[in-house]
């Protein structure tokens, strides 16, 4: 069944990687040559974690197909899509392989950590640097300013969707699907919070308000919650930068300047409140096994208790002799029938012999 499936798995990721191909390059390039935001190499990383590793090279090819078609649609040449293609697929298989297996659960603080330092610092480096070497092998050597945007764009990407989803367990979307006014006024705020930081250019510190706001998310909506919070201040973000808002309006600081800023202010707010969620679920997890440990030992001693009244309710109760006797000969218990026998003496105590 799961060679079956992954012919079929793999062209639908084709398919997807190369419409969000589409849609960055259409929306988000403006005439440079490199994108704002790059989320086609999350959405490739998430289905790389979805199945075994010999059947990566299936979905990556197909990726990478939908990469190629994607770039020749809006007109790229085909030497310089190859360059990117290399970086974008390198990118993808190094971050999948250094996240798997497990990672992406967020069962510790070790988890999130290393998932922060792949996916904001490694990948996006790797890809970059092989993206600026390619380009330059084909005489189109990569500005600074673009090794930084396009270095940002993956990290973004990766940072603020690629827990979206893979992130998620039954656990996490029952806690949000039992709060679904929360999490609708939640995404509200954030994403309200967003347009009037940038409305009110005046006033900077109403972009400080959305840290407390992720903080109180991540209380009550757990990692589900703040991951989708993140994706929404992330896209409102992107697009407000893109349409001439700067989140540092003191700054004389053209569009891709503005871009870099936006990117770096996102990512320090990812790499506060994620890692925050992560602990507060795992506090959680721990507070829960611990209910359930003291549920088990108060049902436990009751058990044993029920036990030993119904074991004393037996002894004092027949008319044959029930005595318990330590190995050197002390006497631990003595029941009514043998008080009755060694005529009314309490023997409890004494020794035997």
């Amino acid at each position: 069944m799961i060679g079956q499936g992954i012919w079929l798995r793999a062209p639908v990721v084709g398919a997807g990687y190369a419409l969000l191909a589409l849609l960055c390059l259409s929306f988000s390039r403006f005439g440079w040559p490199t994108e704002s935001i790059w989320l086609s190499n999350a959405f490739l990383v998430a289905a790389l974690l979805a199945v075994p590793r010999k059947r990566w090279a299936a979905i990556i090819a197909c990726a990478a197909a939908g990469h190629v078609g994607a770039h020749l649609l809006v007109g790229d040449a085909l030497d310089f899509t190859l360059a990117y293609l290399v970086g974008d697929m390198s990118e993808s298989a190094i971050v999948a392989a250094l996240l798997a297996p497990g990672t992406m659960a967020f069962a510790s603080r070790g988890d999130v950590f290393w998932f922060l330092v792949v996916s904001a610092i490694i990948g996006p480096f790797v890809s970059a640097c092989i993206t600026a070497s390619g380009s330059f092998i084909i005489g189109q050597p990569m500005e600074t300013r673009d090794f930084a945007v396009w270095f940002g764009a993956d990290a973004l990407a990766l940072l603020f969707f690629l827990p979206l989803l893979t992130g998620f367990n039954h656990v996490r979307w029952r806690r949000i699907a039992d709060k679904p006014l929360r999490l609708a006024a939640a995404v509200v705020l954030v994403f309200g919070f967003s347009i009037l930081a940038a409305w009110l250019t005046g006033a900077p510190t109403m972009r400080l308000l959305l840290l407390p706001l992720l903080v109180l998310v991540a209380f009550e909506l757990g990692i589900a919650g703040v991951t989708i919070c993140m994706a929404v201040m992330m896209i409102a973000w992107t697009v407000m930068v893109l349409n001439g808002y700067s989140p540092v309006p003191w700054a004389s600081l053209d569009l891709r300047d503005t871009l870099i800023t936006t990117q770096i202010f996102l990512a320090i707010f990812c790499a506060t409140i994620l890692p925050l969620a992560v602990a507060l679920e795992q506090k959680e997890r721990l507070t829960e096994t611990l209910e359930g440990t003291l549920k088990e030992t108060r049902e436990a001693w009751g058990a044993i208790i029920g036990a030993e009244a119904r074991y004393r309710l037996i002894v004092d109760h027949v008319s044959e002799t029930v005595m318990r006797v330590a190995p050197g000969g002390l006497i631990l218990f003595a029941s009514t029938a043998c008080v009755g026998l060694l005529g009314g003496q309490d023997v409890e105590g004494h020794n035997l012999f």
